[in-house]
């Protein structure tokens, strides 16, 4: 997530600093402090838990007790079955036997993630104060299930079952939904993004089976496509906000600028860098300003620029792609001006962009399916493609481009693209057909575009 590469030079300059670190440009930050404080509560910045506003979530609401019991269960079957049948039946085809009979075997443990999906929240006891140091191991688990019951949507489709193709294809995506917006962090958005893309690209192979079936295809476009809007930009950054305020509040506790820069980076480069003991997490400031000089300018230029996110963020009508690339120039300028008071959140601030491509992309893959389900239905009823689009009654908009989705037909196939960020069209050239590529489209096809598997 950090670009630590691009911040090399301020802090290579903040090490042959020494001293000047408590002069100059941060007494000035440390000045600005309580205006800028100030200003970023004002914009939304939480500067406690209590900001967040985390609901709390009655046992009977909470999905996350039977996620633990489905994961559970899944492992028990792993162990039962061995780790290599399990690996196979994520990457062997639908059709492949093997694969029937391992979402046969874990019926037990589907049954417990659709019960999920019924719960309105997914919460679990999470310390944000300890900032970047707070892990969430939950996630690969629930990423696993989510897997799991889009194949299972897979495999019923296969074998014409597409009421419960679609029921489990719905499941998964309002479970990718709670995931990615319950947490605290960018981490969260980015796996409930990676989650919803893995329901789409199971709706995409159920949509095959479909194909030529209109109540089939009806179904799955009216309970697997429902539009669930776009994931939000603004939660991100409030709750991304307040992981870099407990951490400079905190930063002594967290090792000093020199132990997190080596933790951030995920090597912990620095032998004399260790993580703290949980018994000194556990008597970190949860409110107020820090007191020293020094820690007291990172939190100024900190805050300025996170009011200034959020700000932007809160204007209807915003571009995300433009204002990730705006955040992003200004945390790049941190490094060319050299000055110590943005030393901290060169390390802290990640890169914005590759986040907002990531929603823009998702919401792409959507569109991009339920025009595809559009114009299968179309066929179904015609006999033939549509000349183009709006001939199915389609009209979407490419999010990232702002141009119609892109469409081809041939006699046996039929594709709709999105540009994708890099705003080339490729000819709805998919990602899986040109591996090592950075040209590509985000494509929706009949038939489905299987992942080569090495």
């Amino acid at each position: 997530m950090r670009n630590h590469d691009r911040n090399r030079a301020l802090v290579l300059f903040l090490a042959a600093c020494g001293g000047c670190a408590q002069i100059g440009d941060v007494q000035s930050a440390s000045k600005e402090l309580d205006t800028a404080w100030n200003e970023a509560i004002a914009a939304g910045v939480p500067t406690t838990v209590a900001d967040l506003k985390l609901d709390v979530v009655p046992a009977s609401d909470n999905a996350a007790p039977l996620l633990d019991r489905a994961y559970a269960v899944f492992e028990a079957e792993k162990t039962r079955a061995g780790s290599q049948v399990m690996t196979r039946m994520f990457e062997a085809p639908t059709a492949d036997p093997s694969v029937t009979a391992s979402i046969g075997r874990l019926k037990p443990c589907l049954d417990l993630v659709r019960q999920a999906a019924t719960k309105p929240a997914v919460s679990r006891p999470h310390d944000y104060e300890r900032g970047p140091l707070e892990m969430y191991p939950e996630f690969a688990r629930e990423k696993t299930l989510i897997k799991a019951l889009a194949l299972s949507a897979r495999v019923s489709a296969l074998r014409g079952d597409f009421r419960s193709a679609a029921s489990d294809l719905k499941a998964g995506r309002r479970l990718a939904r709670l995931i990615g917006d319950e947490r605290v962090g960018p981490i969260a958005t980015l796996v409930g993004i990676a989650c919803e893309s893995i329901c789409l690209d199971a709706t995409d192979e159920c949509l095959t089976f479909a194909k030529g079936k209109t109540p089939a295809l009806r179904t799955i476009s009216d309970e697997a496509l429902q539009d669930a809007g776009r994931f939000d930009f603004s939660k991100m950054l409030r709750d991304e906000a307040f992981l870099g305020v407990t951490t400079i509040r905190n930063l002594e506790a967290f090792g000093g600028m020199a132990c997190l820069t080596s933790f951030s980076s995920g090597t912990n480069a620095d032998p004399g860098c260790k993580l703290p003991k949980d018994s000194d997490l556990k008597k970190l400031d949860g409110s107020g300003k820090p007191k020293s000089q020094t820690d007291r300018a990172y939190m100024a230029r900190y805050l300025q620029h996170f009011s200034y996110a959020m700000r932007e963020a809160q204007k209807p009508g915003t571009d995300l792609r433009s204002l990730s690339a705006e955040l992003d120039r200004r945390q790049n300028s941190w490094a060319v001006r050299q000055k110590p008071s943005y030393a901290l959140s060169a390390v802290l601030v990640p890169e914005f962009h590759p986040i907002a491509d990531a929603i823009v992309k998702v919401k792409a893959s959507y569109l991009s399916e339920k025009a595809l389900a559009g114009v299968l239905l179309y066929q179904a009823s015609h006999g033939s493609w549509p000349k183009d689009l709006a001939m199915a009654g389609v009209n979407a908009v490419d999010p990232f481009d702002g141009q119609p989705l892109r469409y081809s037909a041939t006699e046996n196939s039929v594709r709709i693209w999105s540009v994708g960020p890099d705003m080339s069209d490729d000819g709805g050239l998919s990602r899986r057909e040109n591996e090592g590529s950075e040209r590509s489209d985000i494509v929706a096809s009949y038939p489905h575009i299987r992942a080569r598997r090495s």
